[in-house]
């Protein structure tokens, strides 16, 4: 609604006035999606702090972390000519879930291959994990072109 004054002209005050609410309105507006990304960012780095003080200080029944425990299961339960273990049928997962009971292998292991201290490869009913300089070397590419193209 446009407010008139006697000549039937718009006020200028109430337009100056009208503008300087819509201005407000739009910085409130603003300054609520700040904050709300705001508060959004802050739960979301407060979860990631708690995740890491968690896997960092899990109980555990002894006095290894994570990554000791993995890389000492890897040395210690693979069997001879083999350099890796399988996740479950050496019975890595279930010894992992008994010592660590609040932190999942999966997730920690996963975290190890980021971090470029093992190697996990697909195997049947799970995978095997290798530590990184451990890592079996696959065929040279070149070689299996040359196995498969070559004339009889």
């Amino acid at each position: 609604m446009e407010v008139k004054d006697e000549g039937g002209k718009p006020d200028k005050m109430v337009a100056i006035f009208s503008g300087i609410l819509d201005v407000l309105f739009l910085f409130f507006f603003c300054g609520l999606i700040f904050l709300s990304f705001w508060a959004i960012l802050s739960f979301v780095s407060y979860f990631c702090i708690c995740y890491h003080f968690v896997t960092m200080s899990t109980p555990s029944k002894g006095n290894l972390t994570p990554e000791q425990f993995v890389i000492r299961a890897i040395e210690r339960l693979r069997k001879p000519p083999y350099k890796g273990i399988h996740s479950v049928f050496s019975g890595f997962n279930q010894a992992f879930r008994e010592y660590f009971p609040l932190l999942d292998p999966v997730d920690i292991t996963a975290q190890l291959v980021s971090e470029k201290k093992i190697v996990i490869r697909p195997a049947k009913k799970g995978v095997m994990l290798y530590k990184a300089e451990d890592l079996p070397s696959g065929p040279n590419t070149n070689e299996v072109i040359d196995t498969i193209t070559k004339d009889e």
